[in-house]
């Protein structure tokens, strides 16, 4: 009897490795043969590590084959699966070593209890399910579903599942239970009675919904990557046909008899693409199609921009639908006309005539518009429809859709079913599900067990939660939804540039971040996010939060409908790599494995700046393009060819276009690494590799991961944190030294795939630093005013913006933390290298929004001889959605102490007691748009926003912009022309009573966008 290694099985799995196996038997040492019967594994995936409940493939087998595989000892009780075309599987249900045997051939499989979390990101669809007086819910981000009794909620137990699985469903009878794992491509089949999944059918990429036909012979499953929805034989488990379907199909409803089902897009956008003009001959948002024939019976071409449900109303013959509607030519900033619509909509089926609507609007005077509502549930003669976003459940009146009660719920709610008379939301964020009425919440059952890291989980909720002000009528997620676009051009910034929301995933080693390359790295992306996009301020915990939710995001597993079942390109898709790589010159700018040079073109195929995007998973993308000017994979391929020169005829197009469908994350790579390599590096600097697949955390593995100086090998431990590795020197980096940290090849990713070749970072240390940067700074920028005219930035005309700065004195530089205003705070190291100043890029704010920051690069001058340095200078580049400044002057001071009497800025600024008690504020002719009285210490918005930091008194604020106020002005006492905008900064309207003794600074801003200031001591 022969045993076959793991690691022999693994290697034959390997995308682009040789096959060990030619298919003529398996071959010992001496090229005999030792059964009888021939197999390959090239349709099945690596066989190491295999978490418990996944399913997994044995080795393929001739047909003419008459023995199988069969299990000959394991932990746990589930057989082999035998399928057609000698295809064998199965789905472990406990961890240990399974052996299997075929005639006298032996394979030994590991299977572990849980595999490391990596954020393919599906969130849930239609999670919960009534089962036999319980109720369950698909965890998504965990690969289990949690049972709970009713109407308790107490938990009953777990299942363990197959990868990301986000929607369930049911046989008549409820013995088996049915789940869409969008990460792994399969339909798993639970056996009620036994408690655990029992088989697993590939059914297509990303199943997103699933509904049973009610006699229990068939189900059918959305795909999101394809026009079609699968039909499953589930008599004999196997994928039989497919149905058409919209783009991104994810909602179905299936009526009663089982011959006609409802299908809908899901991230289908809009034929109108302002302002650019309006696509024709898209699919459209939703479907009818008869089950027997597979003929479309209606369509609805225009219902919404992004579809989350459907829900058929048989006795009222109405099709439900919920969803989003998007108005781009509302611009992102205006109150009240909010870009983003949460709607439920009544069609009818015979004629497909909108019959009813409801705009799903604020709850009350301090809310913004209902955000991303997801499912549906009628429950006799109330309709029911939770909102993640707001985190909310709504009654309807199911007659004619106005609102009858709404309750606030837990967890940002994807899906609400109404069970053994009870409803019942999934609050998949929190791992909660709840029971509820119109009165409120009746009880909470917790639901799983959340693997996400904490930062990671947070940062989700910050991700799909309403911003403020403007920002209240929507979300990250609204344009980028699930991690993806939503299709649509969305004008960004002060000067309204139209693109389209990119896609989220690898943003460590993608950056710069967005069309225009603006933002330097995902944590200021974190920070950015909050405050330009959603115009809300954040914590520094919310910020990093966001940003490491951002960071966890990763692209597609191996596997999709184009690829071979173990992730492999097909022969077209080789065919299309060829060129690819090679006569199409795609590489040149998308080289693997990133496909992107992270380069930022002043022209791309779209005019304007245009950071090359990775292509990886692009099929996924529904549009294409920075405009969205590709309704169709194939015409934006078609169109980056011609922009490049590049001539392809039909079959090359076809064959490149089938190579970008089936470009997935394959291979395991070095992502990101830190530090970065383009600068001297200080030597208490972090040593970081970021691999885009969780590393496995073996001491033998890890002994591929080594540290040099000067050509020496120097000790150090490897710390693995899934998909990053923490290398710490077991003594300090010497200064002015080459280092070279590598990852040999072979060294494993958690799942078995290996790094093909040795990856190197190489950086050099800086110099000892000749100076400490120790204390309290500040970092004054020179900002230069928008001309709103030009649609651009007018340099003739400066304003000093000042962010507070402080150090502590480090070994190879100093910590710095940034005070970007109320609380909110940025922190970096900084490297010192002899008496030469480097602060990595870092975002900063400017009233109530942010910009992108350059790198800061600038010799440090000690003063006053006591070794600390008190100055540097220099220039940066500004950044931002639409706009990139260079040579913008700055300036690190010492910051100043106690009260410095006197004036500052471009503006005389003059206060003047008169002889009445009045205080006059005077700033000679022209007009004014702002002006605070404060402590020293507070900072001035630039543009509208509340004055932040220190101790604000008063604030006037122009109220016919670009106009201002004219001086003088008394204290207290409101002009023509303005308002007194105390309130938002903290004093009483009006302002508080000016104290003897006290120091305050009495500033103005005009309409030429100069400030001037006046420091004194109260009389």
């Amino acid at each position: 009897m022969r045993t076959i290694p793991t690691l022999l099985l693994a290697a034959a799995c390997t995308v682009g490795t040789p096959l060990p196996l030619d298919g003529s038997g398996t071959a010992d040492d001496t090229g005999s043969t030792v059964s009888s019967c021939t197999w390959s594994t090239v349709d099945g995936p690596p066989l190491i590590r295999v978490p418990v409940g996944s399913v997994r493939y044995l080795p393929t087998i001739d047909p003419g084959c008459t023995e199988t595989w069969t299990v000959v000892d394991a932990p746990g009780d589930n057989e082999v699966v035998h399928g057609f075309g000698g295809e064998s599987r199965f789905v472990p249900d406990a961890a240990g070593t399974w052996t299997f045997a075929l005639g006298e051939d032996q394979l030994d499989v590991e299977v572990v209890d849980q595999a490391p979390y990596h954020a393919l990101f599906h969130p849930p669809s239609r999670s919960l399910l009534e089962v036999g007086g319980e109720v369950w819910a698909a965890q998504a981000y965990a690969p289990a579903i949690a049972r709970l009794t009713l109407p308790d909620l107490q938990p009953a137990g777990e299942i363990a599942v197959g990868s990301w699985p986000v929607a369930l469903a049911a046989s008549p009878d409820r013995s088996l239970v049915y789940v869409a794992q969008a990460g792994d491509d399969h339909l798993g089949v639970i056996d009620v009675a036994a408690g655990r999944m029992v088989d697993a059918i590939h059914v297509g990429d990303e199943p997103s919904g699933v509904v049973v036909s009610p006699d229990g012979t068939r189900a059918y499953v959305t795909l999101a990557t394809a026009t079609e929805i699968a039909v499953v034989d589930l008599e004999h488990r196997a994928r039989t046909a497919t149905l058409p379907a919209p783009p991104d199909a994810r909602a179905l409803a299936l009526s009663s008899d089982g011959t006609h089902l409802a299908v809908a897009g899901h991230r289908t956008g809009a034929a109108e693409r302002y302002p650019f003009g309006v696509d024709e001959g898209l699919d459209p948002d939703v479907m009818v199609v008869d089950t027997a024939s597979g003929r479309v019976l209606a369509t609805f071409p225009e219902v919404a921009s992004a579809i989350t449900d459907l829900e058929l109303d048989e006795a009222r013959g109405r099709l439900l639908v919920t969803g989003t509607r998007s108005f781009p030519e509302r611009g992102l900033v205006d109150v009240d006309a909010p870009p983003f619509e949460g709607v439920v909509t009544a069609w009818d089926l015979d004629t497909g005539a909108l019959l009813d609507e409801i705009v799903l609007g604020p709850g009350g005077p301090a809310t913004g518009m209902v955000l991303g509502p997801q499912a549906l549930a009628l429950d006799g003669d109330r309709l029911w429809v939770v909102a993640e976003g707001s985190s909310a459940a709504i009654a309807l009146d199911a007659e004619d859709l106005h609102e009858l009660a709404r309750i606030p719920v837990d967890g940002q709610p994807r899906d609400v079913i109404v069970a053994d008379g009870h409803v019942l939301s999934h609050g998949s964020q929190a791992f909660v599900v709840q029971a509820l009425d119109t009165t409120g919440v009746l009880a909470t059952g917790a639901a799983g067990t959340d693997p996400r890291p904490p930062d990671v989980a947070a940062g989700q909720v910050g991700f799909v939660s309403p911003g403020e002000q403007y920002g209240a009528n929507y979300s990250c997620n609204s344009c980028h939804t699930d991690g993806r676009g939503d299709t649509r051009v969305w004008p960004a910034g002060p000067f309204a540039v139209w693109e389209a929301s990119r896609a989220m995933f690898w943003l460590e080693g993608t950056a710069p971040l967005g069309w225009g390359g603006y933002v330097a790295d995902v944590r200021a992306f974190g920070y950015t996010g909050y405050t330009s996009i959603i115009a809300k301020w954040p914590t520094t915990g919310m910020a990093e939060d966001l940003a490491a939710f951002l960071a966890s995001l990763a692209p597609p597993a191996a596997a999709n409908g184009q690829t071979r079942r173990s992730g492999a390109l097909s022969e077209a898709g080789e065919r299309g790599r060829a060129l690819y790589e090679g006569e199409a010159a795609c590489a040149s700018c998308h080289p693997a494995p990133r496909t992107t040079t992270n380069v930022t073109l002043a022209d791309g195929i779209t005019p304007d700046e245009s950071s090359i995007p990775s292509l990886v998973g692009i099929y996924r993308h529904n549009r294409w393009l920075k405009r969205a000017d590709a309704t169709t994979l194939r015409d934006s391929v078609a169109e980056a060819a011609a922009w490049s020169g590049v001539s392809l005829d039909d079959g090359q197009l076809d064959d490149l276009t089938r190579y970008l469908e089936e470009l997935t994350d394959r291979d395991l790579f070095l992502l990101a690494s830190e530090p970065l390599t383009d600068g001297p590096v200080g030597v208490d600097t972090p040593l970081v590799l970021t691999f885009n697949q969780p590393i496995w955390d073996d001491p033998t593995n890890l002994q591929a991961i080594a540290l040099e100086v000067d050509g020496q090998t120097r000790s150090a431990t490897p710390i693995v944190d899934g998909r990053k590795v923490m290398l710490a020197p077991d003594a300090p980096l010497p200064w002015d030294a080459d280092v070279v940290v590598t990852a040999a090849a072979g060294l494993e990713a958690f799942d078995g795939r290996a790094l093909p070749v040795e990856e190197r970072v190489a950086f050099h240390t800086a110099l000892a630093p000749a100076l400490q940067l120790d204390g309290d700074y500040e970092l004054v920028v020179d900002l230069p005013v928008i001309d709103f005219v030009n649609g651009g930035f007018d340099d003739r005309i400066t304003i000093p913006v000042i962010t507070p700065l402080t150090a502590a004195s480090t070994d190879g530089g100093a910590d710095v933390v940034l005070d970007l205003g109320r609380g909110l705070t940025w922190s970096t190291l900084a490297v010192v290298d002899d008496d030469t100043l480097h602060v990595p890029p870092a975002p900063l704010s400017f009233g109530f929004s942010m910009a992108q920051g350059g790198e800061l690069d600038g010799t440090l001058t000690d003063l006053d001889g006591d070794g600390v340095a008190d100055r540097a200078e220099g220039e940066m580049i500004m950044s931002g959605p639409g706009f990139h400044v260079e040579g913008i002057s700055w300036t690190l001071r010492r910051a100043a102490s106690g009260c410095v009497e006197g004036t500052e800025g471009d503006v005389a600024v003059d206060v003047a007691i008169d002889g009445a008690g009045d205080v006059l504020i005077d700033w000679g002719s022209g007009g004014a748009l702002g002006l605070y009285v404060t402590s020293p210490d507070a900072r001035l918005p630039v543009g509208p926003g509340p004055v932040t930091g220190g101790t604000t008194y008063w604030v006037l604020s122009s109220t016919a912009f670009p106009l201002g106020f004219a001086g003088p002005v008394t204290y207290g006492e409101v002009p023509r022309r303005a308002e007194d905008a105390s309130a938002a900064s903290g004093p009483p309207t009006g302002g508080a009573e000016l104290v003897s003794g006290t120091c305050y600074r009495f500033s103005v801003t005009t309409d030429r966008f100069q400030t001037g200031s006046r420091t004194l001591i109260w009389p």
